[in-house]
């Protein structure tokens, strides 16, 4: 940064002194070469003789005094050494200013009007100016842009999951360093995404074998405790539960590849996703919906999200769970909230993270393998649906979920 920030002010100031240093040469050049200016300064010198050899005549002139102008040292020196002063009234004439032998009047000869193509000429040599400025600051920034256009488009690819890269080569810039670097960062992300991508499956995969064959092999067996059997089968169940948590996580990672998005009637999925959870008896489980709810969305994963949600909430409750959703400030919000023993604020952002289960009351505490609320967190993100944790008024946890209209 630092090598960025002095190599532009050295650019910047090197720039506007030449600049400057050019302008004024071709406009004193230009000056020079005016006919007009110095035929006007040769009448001027020849009047202000003839009115000095005259005295008379000057007292019959209306007269000027110093304090009249605000003249700048230089000018007023020249005054008081007899020379002639010029002054632009406007920018199509000139004046010329002498001092009298008194010393307190002065004298105005002109205005001499000028052809306006001086001034035109002097605009001329300002926006040629700017534009040399401008062009110097492209030529500096044009490598810098290239560059930076290309971190933007590497950290859209990650973000989208594209794992075939489209490296464009570093150029010289003030920042080239740091973009090779930070290719060479995101060349191993994605090497180590697809590493993850392809161990998980494989893993996933191969372990679905091992667990076919202990299935098949307890239920030929006829000599087990059936108090044994129920345990083993609860533990094979459990391993491909995992199995199944473990390959749909994997697969979030690059949805947005694969995946569509349609418009849906988000009201009627959390009724079939409620639904779908059966009865709890024990529990008392309110629903309340608004008629029509219009989104953007993939069916399946949505659902999959809500079941979720609604699924842990009944996990965790003691007695009452209640669902609803509402349209507010624009934006449709999914309120999940439980009479539970509630989720601590310090723990908010660390329950979407993977193998992550709280310290809790009872079993509920301790079953799960801490990835249903971690791919919940990958859905909503993939859909640009904010998720707020908060205390309900039951009790428990309340969970809001803000879902952007679909028009």
């Amino acid at each position: 940064m630092l090598r960025l920030a002095v190599s532009l002010i050295l650019l910047v100031l090197c720039s506007i002194f030449a600049i400057n240093l050019l302008s004024e040469l071709l406009w004193q050049s230009v000056q020079g070469e005016q006919e007009e200016l110095a035929v006007a300064q040769q009448l001027a010198t020849q009047q202000q003789q003839f009115i000095l050899q005259q005295p008379q005549l000057a007292a019959q002139r209306d007269s000027l005094t110093l304090a009249q102008f605000a003249w700048l040292p230089e000018q007023l020196a020249k005054l008081q050494a007899g020379e002639l002063v010029m002054l632009y009234p406007d920018d199509s004439s000139v004046s010329f200013y002498f001092l009298m032998p008194d010393q307190a009047h002065l004298q105005q000869l002109g205005p001499y009007r000028l052809p306006p193509s001086e001034q035109y000429l002097k605009w001329a040599i300002r926006l040629a100016s700017y534009a040399l400025l401008a062009l110097l600051l492209w030529l500096w920034l044009r490598p810098l842009w290239r560059d930076l256009n290309q971190l933007k488009l590497l950290t859209e690819q990650l973000a989208r999951g594209e794992l075939e890269l489209q490296l464009a080569p570093v150029h010289f810039s003030a920042i080239a360093k740091h973009t090779a670097q930070i290719q060479g960062l995101t060349k191993r992300i994605a090497r180590l995404m697809d590493n993850q991508k392809h161990l998980v499956s494989a893993v996933s995969h191969e372990l679905r074998t091992p667990l076919a064959r202990l299935k098949f092999a307890l239920a030929m067996l006829s000599s087990v405790d059936p108090e044994q059997r129920r345990g083993i089968q609860q533990d094979i169940q459990d391993m491909e539960k995992l199995i199944e948590e473990m390959l749909s996580y994997a697969r979030l990672e690059f949805a947005n590849q694969a995946l569509s998005k349609a418009p849906l009637d988000f009201s009627k999925l959390v009724h079939s996703s409620v639904s779908a959870l059966g009865e709890h008896k024990e529990r008392k489980l309110q629903l309340e919906l608004i008629a029509e709810c219009k989104v953007l969305g993939n069916a399946h994963y949505l659902e999959r999200a809500v079941v979720n949600l609604v699924g842990n909430a009944v996990k965790y409750s003691h007695s009452q769970v209640q669902v609803s959703l509402v349209f507010h400030a624009g934006r449709y919000a999914l309120i999940i909230e439980d009479d539970g023993p509630g989720i601590a604020e310090a723990d908010h952002e660390r329950i979407f993270m993977p193998f992550q289960r709280l310290a809790g009351e009872g079993k509920q505490a301790k079953s799960g393998f801490g990835l249903g609320l971690a791919i919940v967190k990958r859905i909503l993100d993939w859909h640009q649906i904010e998720c707020q944790i908060s205390r309900s008024p039951l009790g428990g946890a309340k969970f809001t979920l803000l879902l952007p209209r679909f028009r």
